[in-house]
């Protein structure tokens, strides 16, 4: 007994702290979390328990350990938080034994029961009597109790030592499949007569029931249970209102299955029980359990028994594979597939996903089949072109091959006029119409001579002083006059060799000459250019075709199109979902913007030149624009082939000679067709960039992180996302860390391949350095924005650990009042505030995790897709007043362009894509720059959004943490949940404005000293000059360039 504090009341020890107080003075609710109690034992310790968190005054029975249900108040009794891989029972130590009377058992280690830890198997399950191992588990545990795996393989025994032998019982084989019952066992142990589970309640048709008549000769087996049924002297009579007689005399009591029971009634009239078929019925309860009572499983069939399966949560809510059942094969279930727990026979739900979904073979063949077709697509499409009549030949028109400056450098020739003075012929010729033309055609061709790199160097080098010289040392000008006249490509070699980059400064010379003398062979350059074109078609296929397979493998795991098609408001389905989107939305729009501004790019050059003179006939113009958008993920290694194709031909054709000047605008035409083509793969590998790396990333850390998680709110799919190993774990997490580390990799790689086809090339090392780094910084920021906006929804990180404490309900009554302590007074709060358990539902409902996330996963859903809205028409109208190119572009490439910045702040266009004078060049730099910024604000504010769930999880989260501190004590896992949350609240707001400023810090770096035409932005007037040394020297160095005979 504990005494009160008055000195006159005193009450039963085990009946302490559970939340009311005993004592009239209310003193015993100060002892409850008093450490006094630490290593005292309960009154009756092999039934008792003493709880070990907080309050450790009080005791509670050892059955109620781990039985899903809060008894000790400081929930120290349970353990919410296993993953669902794990179990809290220990199946190993569950071994086989006989106890000291010789009854085959199950050993518990450090039992309660009084013949020792062999627990004999009928007193398990029985919900009566409990006992307790030493491992907190008891022999009516839930979990142990269901599992009919487990019990299936033990036997249903008992030693009777009046026969000195083992009498057989039954086994039940529903919900509680761990009981055993004797229903005609005429012994003296304590033992089951009927299943819990209502397992035995099958009956035969129409067939009479017990009359309940007992008598003490026929029915020996229930002489103890009937004790007191009959009057004395009475040696039988009509059992009425004695349950365990009744029970003994009608183990399945077959007159529940009656209209009206009673004595020898009519089994299976009652229209309430299930009739199996013409002989055979079972109990209501029986029905769509999970266990087929019916010979052919008709109490069981998935179709009807869905709903039921759901409630009752024997599937998951998230369950969509079909299978057979692990427990009854001959049953199909539906599972959550690859989500760590096996539900399907063999566990066919989860083993498939833990080998290589995507074989190598099959990615090899995949790339090989996009080819071949690619290849058969471009071969028809050309066919109805060439089907045309008076197909328009380009025509040459002879010149005089003197008025060339540079002539003699690409033949090699000397004659008299090429002797003359340089510096006046290139004077003449910069002043005459043809000079863009003449000095493309030079460049282009000094690049393709084969001659040694150092040579090329230095006429390089030479053109650029007399260029600039020609312009009066004014660099801005020079590099406008560059720009407007020579083709971008040729235009980075010159620069590259004027000014030397990274790559030219720090690779050692043997290097350049091992590469260079390797491609100057024929061999060499055909092995070049196989591998290179092999790498491209592979960079180009390489995600698409991982993405097809795991989208294809996704579906399969699923259940098949079907059940993606009716389960679509699941996760794992509207993970499909999205990757679907990510994956085909960039492919049709590129597609579709490129069957609208240029069908005819796939056909080649001379195709195209001669639509301009003689048009295809209109229906087969629509046949070409539907084939490319029916085409779109073809569309991409047609243009590349097709661009490799014109540069092999332009480089062919300046080799071979200069005949006319109309073979000069031919090459001019051509690197404008070119630039044409690399302006589609550019739009292609910008959408790819925006949708598909961004969400799949997202989607991919979000899954591991969910595969990690233990406050999960929904499951599936997520070991497809983990690298599994079963020797080395700490392996298996460095691969998944390379993983992702691979994929942001991937995005860094693809922004600097869409700064190199805007650039057509000409991109300094430097440059790419910081467009990567811009790349890296900002899709870390977007995809960790999105992983963020959907952590509470899905309980990533653990933060929802106090929503996950509440899963398991407090078994007091949530009407009444909890007392606890708060600076030595005593406090009161309504039960139901810590136990907030609906239970007007049945069965009653858990609380929902949107009590701390306010909304659900799917609202969620519908919240992000309208703040893409909003921010697609907010950022739609800031372009529309900051930039002239995008309010002049159509609406289709306006829309593209717009979803492009949903994820990545980017401009229009740059302002080096228009031509122009330095002036012009200018006034569009300081337009972007306004534009940029505008981006800028707009990507902030928007990511900002996308964390506000953190803040406001976090609001509710801490709420509810102080609640449970003060008032039963909190979990490690709730602490941490608590810091987590407090951390993240401030810092990913700080974090988003610094990665915010930065990116605007390094996109003016990149356009003011590491664009390829930063020198147009060089102001001479206010004394700017060049930091490169090696320009200056060039630029002094021009006039006696242009007064000497260099060449």
């Amino acid at each position: 007994h504990y005494p009160c504090s008055d000195g006159v009341q005193c009450v039963l020890e085990e009946h302490l702290c559970q939340g009311a107080p005993l004592c009239q003075d209310q003193s015993d609710v100060s002892t409850c979390t008093s450490k006094d109690w630490l290593g005292a034992s309960c009154p009756f310790p092999d039934d008792f328990t003493r709880c070990n968190n907080t309050r450790h005054g009080q005791c509670i029975q050892n059955d109620k350990l781990k039985d899903n249900f809060y008894d000790c108040l400081d929930r120290s009794d349970e353990e919410p938080y296993l993953k669902k891989t794990e179990s809290p029972v220990d199946w190993v130590s569950l071994t086989n034994c006989t106890d000291i009377k010789q009854s085959p058992g199950i050993l518990c280690n450090g039992s309660s029961y009084h013949g020792g830890d062999c627990i004999p198997y009928y007193e398990w399950c029985k919900g009566e009597q409990s006992y307790k191992c030493n491992n907190d588990i008891s022999t009516n545990n839930e979990v142990i109790c269901s599992n009919f795996t487990f019990w299936i393989h033990q036997t249903c025994e008992l030693f009777d030592s009046f026969y000195e032998s083992l009498i057989q019982g039954s086994r039940c084989n529903g919900t509680n499949s761990g009981e055993c019952i004797f229903p005609y066992y005429e012994g003296l142990e304590d033992v089951s007569r009927q299943c819990l589970d209502k397992s035995d309640q099958t009956h035969i048709q129409s067939e009479n029931c017990p009359d309940m008549v007992y008598n003490e000769n026929l029915h020996v087996h229930c002489e103890n249970d009937c004790y007191g049924a009959c009057k004395d002297g009475e040696e039988s009579c009509l059992v009425e209102s004695h349950e365990k007689c009744e029970a003994c005399l009608d183990p399945t009591n077959c007159r529940g299955s009656c209209t009206t029971p009673g004595p020898s009634c009519k089994s299976c009239t009652n229209q309430d029980y299930f009739e199996c078929s013409e002989f055979f019925c079972i109990h209501p309860f029986l029905l769509c359990d999970g266990h087929p009572h019916c010979a052919d499983g008709l109490d069981e069939e998935l179709d009807s028994c869905e709903e039921e399966y759901r409630r009752r949560k024997i599937i998951q809510r998230e369950a969509t594979y079909k299978c057979q059942s692990i427990t009854h094969p001959e049953l199909y279930t539906l599972a959550v597939a690859c989500d760590g727990k096996p539900e399907c026979f063999q566990e066919e739900d989860e083993r498939r996903c833990l080998q290589n979904l995507i074989s190598p073979y099959l990615f090899v063949i995949g790339i090989l089949v996009l080819t071949m077709t690619s290849i058969f697509v471009h071969w028809i499409i050309q066919m109805l072109a060439l089907t045309r009549n008076n197909m328009t030949q380009v025509s040459f028109e002879e010149f005089d091959l003197n008025d060339f400056f540079l002539y003699s450098l690409i033949t090699g020739k000397q004659d008299e006029k090429s002797k003359e003075d340089l510096a006046n012929v290139f004077r003449k010729s910069h002043a005459q119409t043809s000079y863009g033309l003449e000095i493309n055609f030079s460049m282009i061709g000094l690049q393709s001579l084969n001659i040694h790199r150092n040579q090329r160097i230095e006429l390089n080098k030479k053109y650029y002083a007399m260029e600039l010289a020609v312009h009066n040392g004014n660099i801005a000008e020079t590099m406008v006059c560059l720009k407007k006249n020579i083709n971008w490509e040729t235009c980075g070699q010159i620069y590259e060799d004027v000014v030397p980059g990274l790559k030219a400064k720090y690779t050692p010379e043997k290097v350049k000459d091992w590469i260079d003398s390797f491609t100057a062979t024929s061999l060499g350059s055909w092995i070049v250019y196989i591998v290179l074109r092999i790498a491209r078609v592979a960079s180009i296929y390489f995600d698409f075709v991982k993405d097809v397979l795991l989208f294809v493998t996704m579906v399969r795991l699923l259940g098949g199109p079907a059940a993606l098609m009716r389960y679509p408001e699941n996760f794992s389905g509207q993970v499909v979902f999205i990757l679907i989107a990510s994956i085909f939305t960039p492919l049709i729009s590129s597609g579709i913007l490129h069957a609208i501004k240029s069908p005819f790019l796939i056909l080649g050059f001379q195709q195209k030149m001669a639509e301009n003179t003689n048009p295809m006939k209109n229906w087969k113009r629509k046949i070409v624009q539907c084939t490319i958008v029916c085409c779109s993920f073809l569309n991409p290694v047609m243009l590349q082939s097709v661009l490799e194709n014109e540069k092999r031909n332009m480089t062919l054709m300046i080799r071979s000679g200069i005949t006319s000047k109309n073979k000069m605008a031919v090459i001019k035409e051509m690197c404008v067709f070119c630039k044409e083509i690399k302006q589609r793969l550019l739009e292609f590998r910008k959408g790819e960039f925006a949708m598909e790396i961004i969400f799949q990333l997202a989607t991919q850390m979000s899954m591991l992180m969910l595969n990690d998680t233990l406050t999960a709110t929904t499951s599936g799919l997520e070991t497809i996302f983990k690298q599994d190993t079963q020797s080395d774990v700490a392996g298996a997490q460095a691969i998944l860390i390379l993983s992702i580390i691979g994929s942001f990799l991937s995005a860094v790689s693809t922004s600097i391949k869409i700064k190199k086809l805007e650039k057509d090339d000409f991109l300094s090392t430097t440059g790419k350095i910081i467009t990567g780094m811009r790349s890296l910084m900002t899709t870390l920021l977007r995809v960790w924005c999105l992983v963020f906006f959907f952590t509470p929804y899905l309980g990533l990180l653990n933060i929802l650990a106090h929503w996950k404490g509440e899963q398991i309900p407090f078994r007091t009554s949530p009407s009444q009042e909890f007392y606890f302590m708060v600076d030595g007074k005593v406090e009161t709060i309504p039960f139901k505030v810590l136990n907030r358990v609906d239970n007007s539902t049945t069965p009653p409902s858990l609380p929902h995790y949107s009590l701390y996330t306010q909304i659900d996963l799917a609202s969620a859903y519908k919240v992000i897709l309208c703040l893409l809205l909003v921010q697609m028409i907010v950022t739609h109208g800031a372009k529309y007043f900051t930039s002239k190119s995008y309010k002049q572009s159509c609406f289709f490439e306006k829309f593209v362009h717009l979803t492009e910045c949903l994820n990545i702040p980017s401009i229009h266009s740059d302002w080096d894509s228009e031509g122009g004078n330095v002036n012009q060049h200018r006034q569009r730099w300081r337009q972007v720059w306004r534009e940029m910024v505008a981006m800028e604000i707009i990507t902030w504010l928007a990511n900002i959004i996308l964390v506000l769930p953190i803040l406001v999880t976090g609001i509710y989260v801490r709420e509810r943490h102080f609640l449970t501190t003060l008032v039963v004590g909190s979990f490690d896992e709730e602490i941490e949940a608590f810091n987590l949350v407090t951390l993240l609240m401030w810092v990913l707001p700080l974090g988003v404005t610094v990665v915010a400023l930065l990116d605007l810090a390094l996109f003016h770096l990149y356009n003011t000293n590491y664009h390829p035409w930063k020198l147009i932005l060089v102001d001479d007037k206010s004394g700017r000059k060049e930091k490169n040394e090696d320009i200056n020297l060039e630029a002094s160095q021009a006039n006696h360039a242009l007064d000497s005979k260099i060449i």
